[in-house]
């Protein structure tokens, strides 16, 4: 490369002042140097996230405080203000090794048709296990979601999908925002290495994406009647 690309980090946060100090540790050590931080405040209400955000302040992080807009809303405010040509999603309780951005890096530079780069999951918390999803196509999205909501991003692939989905208020706006990448002809690699870490709670969005689950399976298939049409989807 003749220049190093910047990558912008994308932090939504609400009211997790116990984990975000960790989840940035694990993106200021990564072996890729050029990284810049965006924490994006969806609204926090607890005291200890707000002084903890006001300290991460002082380290010249930078932090954007908006009402309370869920996930969606918060990447996009990230992104508006991101500098990077790739952009890094991560949620503020969860955890990347410290290779997984050089590695990703690799990938996009050397394969262009490539718009993401993620990696297999391991969980911890308050369940523990390993998700090795495969990424893929358009083909490989239908059923179910085959990339977790962390991976580095091109900044084409954000532009091209205007974003993620604001009005997905209740989950899965990483699966349709996947969806939406690949019906365009950009593929999905996963890394097969677990180089991000998902923090299970008992109470996150991903239970309450479940919950909903028919609901927002119905509205994607409506927005993507061409990638549906037919098919009968997931659990």
């Amino acid at each position: 490369m003749s220049s190093t690309p910047l990558v912008s980090a994308i932090v939504p946060c609400y009211n997790h002042g116990r984990f975000i100090g960790e989840t940035i540790r694990s993106i200021q050590c990564q072996t890729f140097a050029a990284i810049e931080i965006i924490v994006v405040d969806d609204g926090s209400t607890d005291a200890e996230t707000r002084q903890v955000l006001e300290n991460i302040k002082e380290m010249g992080i930078l932090v954007i405080r908006q009402e309370n807009s869920k996930t969606a809303v918060a990447r996009n405010t990230g992104f508006n203000h991101a500098s990077g040509d790739y952009l890094l999603t991560v949620d503020a309780d969860d955890l990347i090794a410290p290779t997984f951005v050089e590695k990703a890096m690799s990938v996009l530079e050397r394969y262009p048709k490539i718009g993401a780069v993620s990696s297999w999951v391991r969980c911890f918390g308050s369940q523990n296990y390993n998700w090795m999803p495969t990424g893929g196509g358009v083909q490989n999205f239908v059923l179910d979601i085959n990339c977790s909501s962390f991976a580095l991003i091109r900044r084409a692939l954000w532009s091209n999908n205007g974003g993620f989905d604001s009005g997905m208020v209740n989950g899965y706006e990483d699966w349709e925002f996947w969806v939406n990448a690949t019906k365009k002809g950009w593929i999905i690699h996963i890394l097969k290495e677990f180089l991000f870490f998902y923090r299970h709670r008992f109470a996150t969005r991903a239970g309450e994406a479940i919950a909903n689950r028919t609901a927002i399976l119905r509205y994607m298939s409506s927005k993507h009647p061409e990638v549906f049409l037919g098919k009968s989807i997931g659990r």
